[in-house]
């Protein structure tokens, strides 16, 4: 395993056989990539979440307005009879 830059560590033991493909200069470029990218990365995210409630929200009163008309085109239309 190639020596680790400062900051760095694994949370998990990489797979065997990868110390010889993942040299110090790559973890150094992913390090450098997570502390650049990585608060925006949890930015979208969870503003990703906020976006699906939204949707989730517009969907069930969509819905809900849906068997609401139903319901009183059903009533006008007995009514009308």
């Amino acid at each position: 395993m190639p020596e680790l830059p400062k900051g760095v560590h694994f949370t998990l033991s990489p797979p065997k056989g990868t110390e010889e493909i993942i040299s110090t200069d790559a973890i150094e470029f992913l390090a450098i990539l997570h502390r650049t990218f990585d608060g925006r990365r949890k930015e979208l995210l969870e503003n990703r979440t906020k976006v699906q409630e939204d949707l989730d929200n517009v969907c069930s009163f969509s819905r809900l307005t849906n068997a609401f008309a139903s319901s009183l085109e059903s009533q006008i239309s007995r009514n009308w009879r």
